[in-house]
């Protein structure tokens, strides 16, 4: 309960002050168009809806909310970088008329470095925070290999889900989760865990979520683990009160997250 009091003080810091620093700047760019110091012809770029989405989806990663954020940029830049190309004729390497051939391939670039980088670097996003060599560890396990055995099985305390542009909500009944495997692009998945058992020893579930959502639910009293690898990733632990676990099962989470958020809930 402390912790929940802690983070939602902090969340509260941090929209105050995002909150100020924008209106801050805000009143800087009219106070220059007053005084002169920046060109009325910029008012289209600057005063426009475009830069209020971008705005926003820089709130969002200022509040931890990575995959709105990401998504908000990437549709606010869509829409204002042909009004600068007209507004300042060079500066950018496009204009309003080829500039949608250019995009997308320069979206899919841009996705591709960030995933050098991902590669190259330890993740450290949010409650996620693992390298590589620490899942390497996960994957010798003996655990590791009963779950690689039975990937991909339906039933019999197993789950496997797949989902493209859609959404959907899970519950597993069986009187024991053996583990399983969710895998969402552009849609939002919700797993309820807290009607089963774990067997002793580890249990896997392996999650690879694109521009998507994953929710977890699960009791107060397991012992969780999150070893995702993420590209702008946040994965966070929302249990209202976590009770003591029992150190003998643990539900590790493993997997991918790119553009997107997960939650884990009691």
């Amino acid at each position: 309960m402390e912790k929940t009091r802690k983070t939602n003080r902090c969340r509260h810091v941090t929209h105050s002050i995002t909150f100020s620093l924008l209106l801050i700047v805000a009143g800087l760019a009219f106070l220059g168009f007053n005084l002169g110091y920046i060109s009325t012809s910029y008012k289209d770029v600057i005063f426009s809806w475009p830069m209020l989405i971008i705005v926003l989806g820089i709130s969002a990663f200022c509040n931890s909310n990575f995959r709105q954020g990401v998504l908000l940029l990437i549709v606010g830049g869509f829409f204002i970088v042909p009004r600068i190309a007209n507004v300042c004729p060079g500066l950018l390497p496009v204009d309003s008329g080829n500039f949608v051939h250019l995009y997308w391939p320069m979206l899919l670039i841009a996705a591709g470095v960030l995933f050098i980088i991902h590669r190259l670097m330890p993740s450290c996003h949010g409650y996620c925070c693992v390298s590589h060599s620490d899942n390497a560890d996960l994957r010798n396990s003996e655990g590791f290999a009963l779950f690689e055995k039975h990937k991909g099985e339906r039933g019999k305390g197993y789950f496997n889900e797949q989902s493209v542009f859609s959404s959907g909500k899970h519950i597993v009944l069986d009187p024991e989760f053996k583990g399983g495997e969710i895998s969402t692009v552009l849609g939002d998945i919700s797993l309820d865990l807290r009607k089963t058992n774990l067997p002793e020893g580890d249990t896997f579930l392996e999650v690879n979520v694109v521009l998507g959502g994953i929710k977890i639910l699960v009791p107060s009293n397991w012992n969780v683990q999150i070893r995702m690898e993420s590209v702008l990733f946040n994965f966070e632990d929302k249990r209202f009160e976590v009770t003591e676990n029992d150190n003998t099962r643990r539900l590790i989470i493993i997997g991918k997250g790119v553009l997107s958020s997960g939650e884990l809930r009691d």
